[in-house]
């Protein structure tokens, strides 16, 4: 993880250096992105409720985080990946960037509607 955030803080000097020019960001990207943070942020409150509640029985899916991740790593994760996003959403060309957070939003929707059928719509923050 501390790689991806090295990498992202990496991006933005890069680009400038190189003399690239960013596309404006426009008021519907921040609308995806919001839209996006708020399924996150919805996911990653499912994480934590699972993980709060082993009698449940279930572990966490993702096989990079680990079956059984502390709150912290929880915590730690979801708040790279926000930050992550929003980084690569920003750097994104907009003929790219459309597709790329509405690819997120599908799959975060996904997510989270499994997460439901699984135990409900129980979150912890």
């Amino acid at each position: 993880m501390r790689y991806l955030v090295l990498l992202l803080a990496l991006i933005a000097p890069l680009c400038q250096a190189q003399g690239l020019k960013l596309d404006p960001w426009t008021k519907e990207d921040t609308y995806r992105q919001a839209a996006y943070t708020t399924l996150l942020a919805i996911d990653c409150a499912q994480t934590r409720y699972m993980i709060s509640h082993p009698e449940l029985g279930f572990r966490e899916g993702n096989s990079w985080v680990g079956h059984y991740p502390s709150r912290g790593q929880i915590n730690n994760i979801c708040a790279a990946v926000g930050v992550g996003h929003f980084a690569v959403s920003y750097f994104l060309p907009s003929k790219f960037r459309n597709t790329w957070q509405w690819t997120s939003i599908l799959i975060e929707s996904v997510t989270i509607y499994g997460n439901y059928v699984s135990v409900g719509f129980h979150v912890e923050f």
